[in-house]
């Protein structure tokens, strides 16, 4: 039977739902022009015939795959080049053979060019466009070496001084003075001038052309880092500093005329950054440094000026800003890094003492990006310039700051309440980062260990900013020009400040007590039904509640230091603590009907933005989606977790609990514990305060009652242990752990007394209640008297409420607490100590489990009690909780009994035979996994086999356990695994899938096993998966029999002790490389593999997968077996070679028909890329080294061409289309009498023929009526009657869908006429645009239309 063959031509197309283009697509500034008047051409209209086959995703890898590897191409041979002319002994004839070489490769490329483009009137397609783009690349190199050449010859050999001194020249070590900058400079432009002119020349795709015309003269500056400023004599000379103005300039207006935004964002981009290299990359004198990072101000004031040209697309430019402002931001952190001088031409501040206080280069740039951008942010062109003016703040040099701080205060003032252009998001961001530059500056100085005075330039500014931005901050607020969180966020850069922290002590409190009119002022105004509103009031009465936990936790809130306040304090006890949470409290009680809870604001972060864009699949268009406020709130509400849930109250509570922790006398005054009482009888009063207790409530109140108990009994346990003396009672941990106990079981009488609320119960709220239990169970101080009521609480409650899963962690609880809930003062203790001596010590041994037995008996009976539930429970299937209680019970019987390594074996095989006695084969593949490590346990400990060392007991216990998996696929095979015959199809599926995974995992036991019995449990594994493979069809087990094979074979000779280790490795390698190319060529032979039999392909795609998974493990599979191969016998570079030689043969054949696979050309290409270059990296000769890699661009370079010659046909249409043919002239008259000849065949005009395919222009008719009119003899001109002309399209489409198109009237006229001459039966001709706006004519299937 014939296998399929991969679908390259004749496949109908699948029919597709819309997919929605990301919003990034159709906005991006990057797509298309750059100027906002120029008129854009008409795309020329790409037809695709029936029957066409390369999807846009495959195409756009493969040109990506042609650029990637052309380029790599390139840069290899030019950087071999490089090496083998630049060498130690350089002379100026290898700058004469650069110079040649560039020449003589850019006059091939633009010959080619211009044959192949003459006949299309010099208009250019995409082959062309790359070759232009290399021309161009080589002019450049050429042009560039070749300038230095002639350096050497006008001074060497013609004596000439101009660059330098004839007298001191040498053929090697010489370099020019600094008019060679001057000399570069002219060659760069008129280069470019060149490149200008040849691209004005051309017409069509001279896309890459452009680009590297634009991006030659910035590589020619970056190329110049090291040799201009070793030729200007080690400084910022005038001729470094005008050409890199210059070539700046010359590139960005290369840009615009190319009209592409990604040239002009990248060039602006990189002009910014040429003054920063030279700066980090060159070692100039102290007095010197800064030089060229001061030329940047020149680059921000020409970056500005074209941000503000107004016939620049304004989408550009704002996009672009985000670069070029962080530019000028990363520019300004380096100058704070490093003693760089401001050198503008003459001018140098740093001679200058009363002006280098207030002026510095990082403020000179500042205030520079602050005026060359002010006219395009008046035009809303640069959003991101204040907020990079607002975030650099915090970069510059504190000595210096002055003059921005300065300026920002007068700065923010006009943005936020003046002008008329700043938009909402500018100014919120804008504040938001000078209040975080504040802040961080602030913190720079504490670090720095200066005053704040000095921080900020000397002067009052540490006054005035604080209160600049409380003002602010309060007036936008209340103005509605800063949003209330960012607001929210200028007030916590001042609290976390020194201008809070720091002063005097009763700073916070002022603004402690500001916050709180402001929470009671939103409170007051607060609507209701107003989501804005109640938002606002959530937000600041959270911010509010955090701020003052903060401050409390950093111990920044002190009384008053007067004597009558130190009385306040008896203890340690801090009571501002207890007057904050009573405030705070009071607060929350205020608030609590308008505040909401996390569960809301959780809903309200999961809506994002109420006006965003949403994909309507049915109009295939993006849809604002604007929500009614009342909608927003009913949704945030419907999301509330419960009224406990919210910050103010949870923030008021951890208050009484700071000021309970801060007393430190609980071994002397255990009384003072019972100040916890406080929060926990708010917490029980708010919830008997409400209407319905539900499960959310229940499982919030018990993680209060968590964050609360937590840092207290953390505080008791130290007590506990260091301060308690033995035998003694820790009075305060039984005060507390009693009030702590008594919180559920309060609840848990008003829920008694008021009956469960069926309507809020929760499954999942219910489990995380008990979980919180167990956690506060943990917290136990008393020795038992908080841990057991609660473990017993949620024992029995878990079990009768069927939460078994929940129930599973009870035995974690007790596993934290290991022996602490019987330490040395707890209640326990005082029991056990009652207790004979050795009832005592049976009962704190661990013995062999993880538990002290008298834990082990709790985790015993609890699980024992849940396996009867579970088995009575006769609404459940039988799950993984039956498993994991089995384990935890069989754990609990090695702490409770004296001895049993063999316990868990035997509890193990009791499972394994109920479960196949009730029917439960199924999971009896599961429980091999316990048996192997139940077997582990008695191997390793047991004196039975003290033989036996801990790496043989892991292969003992995998092989018994492969054993038994082994029995379990013969009893399947004897009928007798399944008690019950199948019953259907599927039940005898899922009997032989049980049985193969028991047999799966025996293979594994087996392998295990290597370390026993020389070695054959691999050997038996891999007789194991072999069958499955070629007996059952598994063919996804052929895929791992080479590394088995590879393990097996090596493990046999390590066992017998024949050869040494790199024998070993050798042999290893050898077979695992041979059977990754055996499964290399087996991926070609679809029919062979196709007609495997015990195999039914699901479908032909699934067999075209596995054949790729074939070709890429075997691929694999030889990679690493040659290299293991020859690299154990240090033949690593012959390794290489054959590694590549094996990916470029796997490369080629994917690029032919019957073998085309992308895995193949991506593997093999780049693979064998990748291994040659390895390759040269072993060769020791340098030169040798430089030809290899040469040798390595080559191959890359021939990859490329093959990916080009696959991108680009030489037909429009696919095989069985006929041409369009363009019409000829019309005949002439016949009352005209002419001698005519027959036109030559070759005159003939055809269309040519590609995937994509330029529409005829209409002013192209004359030429072709021209030069059919030179097939006509020489005759006086006769009077011809012009014949009628046919009327032209005028390009508006009418729909019925109530609206029109209109399309260019010649793109019309040419569809027409392309449907005309185009057979197309069966398919629908059908107009679309692709990504880029080209007009595309497709031929789809007459049935995709519905």
């Amino acid at each position: 039977m014939a296998a399929p063959r991969r679908a390259n031509q004749g496949a109908p197309k699948r029919t597709q739902e819309p997919i929605a283009q990301p919003l990034a697509q159709a906005a991006s500034p990057y797509r298309g022009a750059v100027s906002a008047t120029t008129p854009q051409p008409v795309a020329p209209i790409v037809t695709v015939g029936p029957h066409a086959s390369k999807q846009s995703q495959d195409m756009m890898m493969l040109k990506l795959s042609q650029g990637v590897m052309m380029g790599i191409g390139f840069l290899a041979i030019w950087g071999g080049i490089f090496s083998v002319a630049f060498d130690e002994e350089a002379t100026n004839d290898n700058f004469l053979v650069l110079f040649i070489g560039g020449l003589a490769s850019f006059l091939v490329s633009i010959g080619i060019i211009e044959l192949q483009s003459k006949k299309n009137n010099y208009r250019l397609y995409d082959i062309h466009n790359y070759f232009l783009g290399i021309a161009f690349f080589f002019s450049t190199i050429g042009v560039l070496w070749g300038t230095r050449y002639m350096m050497g010859v006008m001074t060497g050999t013609f004596d000439l001084d101009w660059f330098g001194n004839p007298d001191s020249y040498t053929t090697t070590d010489w370099a020019p003075n600094a008019n060679g900058i001057y000399a570069q400079l002219v060659t760069c432009v008129l280069l470019t001038f060149g490149h200008f002119r040849l691209l004005k020349r051309y017409s069509g795709d001279t896309g890459f052309g452009w680009g590297v015309a634009t991006y030659a003269p910035m590589a020619i500056l970056l190329a110049g880092v090291g040799p201009w400023i070793r030729w200007s004599g080690n400084v910022v000379s005038y001729e470094l500093g005008i050409s890199i103005i210059v070539i700046s300039i010359v590139s960005m207006e290369m840009a615009l005329r190319s009209n592409k935004a990604l040239n002009f964002g990248v060039v602006a981009f990189a002009s910014g950054l040429v003054p920063l290299v030279y700066e980090l990359l060159n070692e100039v004198p102290h007095e010197g440094k800064g030089g060229a990072l001061s030329l940047m101000v020149f680059i921000i004031a020409l970056q500005g000026y074209y941000a503000a040209r107004s016939d620049l697309r304004k989408e550009v430019m704002e996009r672009a800003s985000f670069f070029l402002v962080g530019q000028v931001v990363v520019a300004i952190l380096v100058t704070r890094s490093g003693d760089l001088n401001l050198i503008l031409g003459p001018f140098r501040a740093a001679e200058y003492t009363t002006l280098s206080s207030y002026v510095s280069l990082p403020v000179v740039l500042w205030c520079m990006m602050l005026l060359a951008y002010f006219p395009a942010v008046l035009q809303q062109r640069v959003p991101w310039m204040p907020i990079g003016l607002a975030v650099s703040l915090v970069a510059l040099p504190t000595a210096t700051s002055t003059v921005p701080w300065v300026l920002s205060i007068i700065m923010i003032p006009y943005m936020v309440f003046i002008s008329k252009v700043a938009r909402e998001w500018v100014v919120n961001v804008t504040v938001l980062a000078f209040g975080i530059s504040y802040l961080l500056t602030d913190l720079g100085g504490i670090l720095e260990e200066i005053t704040p005075k000095e921080t900020y330039g000397g002067t009052i500014l540490h006054i005035i900013l604080p209160i600049f931005i409380v003002i602010i901050s309060e007036m936008g607020r209340k103005q509605g020009k800063i949003n209330t969180m960012v607001s929210l966020g200028l007030l916590g850069s001042v609290v976390c400040s020194r201008a809070i922290l720091d002063p005097e002590w009763f700073m916070p409190w002022l603004f402690i007590g500001y916050m709180f009119y402001l929470n009671i002022d939103i409170a007051l105004k607060c609507d209701a039904e107003s989501f804005s509103d109640r938002k606002e009031l959530t937000l600041s009465a959270g911010f509010t509640s955090l701020i003052i936990l903060l401050l409390g936790l950093f111990n920044k809130l002190e009384l008053p230091p007067y004597s009558i306040f130190g009385k306040l304090s008896p203890d340690g006890l801090e009571p501002q603590f207890l007057i904050l949470g009573i405030a705070l409290y009071l607060l929350s009680r205020i608030i609590a009907t308008n505040e909401f809870d996390l569960g809301s604001l959780v809903a309200w972060l999961d809506q994002g933005q109420s006006n965003s864009p949403a994909y309507d699949p049915e109009t295939n268009a993006w849809v604002v989606q604007v929500q009614e406020e009342e909608k927003t709130l009913d949704t945030v509400l419907e999301r509330m977790w419960t009224p406990l849930a919210r910050i103010s109250l949870l923030c008021s509570l951890l208050l009484f609990t700071l000021s309970i922790v801060s007393v430190d006398a609980y071994d002397e005054r255990p009384q003072w514990i019972l100040l916890i009482a406080i929060p926990v009888g708010i917490l029980v009063w708010e919830i008997y305060q409400m209407e319905r207790i539900d499960s959310k409530t229940r499982a919030a109140g018990v993680g209060l009652l968590v964050a609360i108990a937590f840092p207290v009994a953390i505080e008791l346990k130290d007590v506990a242990y260091d301060l308690i003396p033995n035998d003694q009672m820790n009075i305060a941990g039984i005060l507390l752990d009693l009030l702590l106990v008594s919180a559920p079981l309060i609840v848990n009488a008003i829920i008694s007394k008021r009956g469960i609320d069926e309507e809020g119960l929760n499954f999942y709220a219910d489990a995380t209640a008990y979980v919180l239990l167990l956690i506060l169970a943990t917290l136990d101080s008393s020795g038992g008297l908080l841990f057991v009521p609660l473990l017993i609480l949620v024992m029995l409650r878990t079990i009768q409420h069927r939460h078994y899963g929940t129930a599973l962690f009870a035995p974690l609880a007790v596993l934290i607490m290991e022996n602490d809930w019987f330490s040395r003062v707890g209640i326990s203790n005082k029991i056990l100590k009652g207790l004979p001596l050795d009832i005592e010590n049976y009962l704190r041994d661990s013995h062999l489990g993880p538990f002290a037995a008298l834990s082990g008996i709790f985790v015993a009976v609890h699980m024992t009690l849940m396996l009867f539930a579970m088995y009575r429970d006769s609404e459940r299937n039988a799950g993984y909780q039956e498993l994991v209680a089995l384990l935890w019970l069989g754990l609990a019987f090695l702490s409770a009994l004296p001895d049993g390594f063999w316990l868990p074996t035997i509890i193990t095989y009791v499972i394994m035979s109920y479960l196949w006695y009730t029917e439960n084969s199924t999971a009896l593949p599961y429980m091999l996994g316990i048996l192997f490590f139940s077997l582990f346990i008695g191997f390793d400990n047991s004196d039975t086999f003290a033989n036996i060392d801990t790496d043989n007991s892991w292969a003992w216990s995998g092989f018994v356990t492969a054993l038994n998996g082994v029995a379990f696929a013969v009893m399947h095979r004897a009928n007798i695994f399944f008690k019950v015959d199948a019953a259907d199809d599927d039940e005898q599926k899922t009997q032989d899938t049980t049985a193969l995974l028991s047999q799966q995992i025996a293979s594994i036991g087996f392998l295990i096993s290597y370390d026993i019995f020389y070695g054959i449990g691999p050997l038996i594994a891999l007789a194991m998966i072999g069958y499955s493979t070629f007996k059952k069809g598994q063919t996804t087990s052929l895929l791992l029999f080479p590394p088995l094979l590879s393990f097996a074979v090596v493990n046999i000779m390590i066992q017998g002790n024949i050869g040494d280790s790199e024998i070993h490795t050798t042999i290893g390698g050898a077979i695992l490389a041979v059977q990754g190319i055996m499964f290399t060529l087996l991926s070609n032979k679809d029919d062979l593999v196709y007609d495997w039999e015990n195999v039914e392909w699901e479908s032909n795609d699934s067999f075209f997968q596995f054949m790729d998974r074939l070709g890429i493990a075997g691929v694999a599979y030889s990679v690493v077996g040659l290299f293991l191969a020859f690299d154990a016998i240090d033949l690593d570079s012959f390794a290489y070679i054959a590694i590549t030689v094996y990916l470029v043969i796997l490369g080629i054949q994917g690029f032919s028909e019957e073998n085309d696979a992308r895995w193949r050309r991506g593997i093999g290409g780049y693979g064998s890329v990748l291994t040659s270059f390895l390759f040269t990296t072993t060769i020791e000769n340098d030169l040798f080294a430089a030809i290899g890699v040469v040798l390595m661009g080559i191959l890359a370079l021939g990859f490329g061409f093959l990916f080009m010659q696959r991108t680009n046909t030489e037909d429009i249409y696919e095989q069985g289309v006929l041409p369009a043919e363009i019409p000829m002239p019309q005949p002439m008259p016949e009352e005209v009498k002419t001698v005519s000849t027959e036109v030559p065949e070759e005159e003939k005009t055809e269309m040519v023929a590609s995937e994509e395919v330029e529409e005829t222009e209409m002013v192209e008719q004359p030429e072709v009526q021209q030069k059919s009119a030179k097939t006509i003899a020489k005759v006086p001109e006769p009077v011809v009657q012009t014949p009628p002309t046919e009327q032209a399209h005028s390009g508006l489409l009418m729909t019925k869908e109530g609206f029109a198109v209109r399309l260019p009237a010649d793109s019309v006229n040419n569809i027409i006429k392309s449907l005309e001459k185009t057979p197309h039966e069966g398919f629908l001709p059908v107009v679309a645009f692709s990504e880029s706006g080209q007009i595309v004519l497709n031929f789809e299937s007459e049935s995709s239309k519905a």
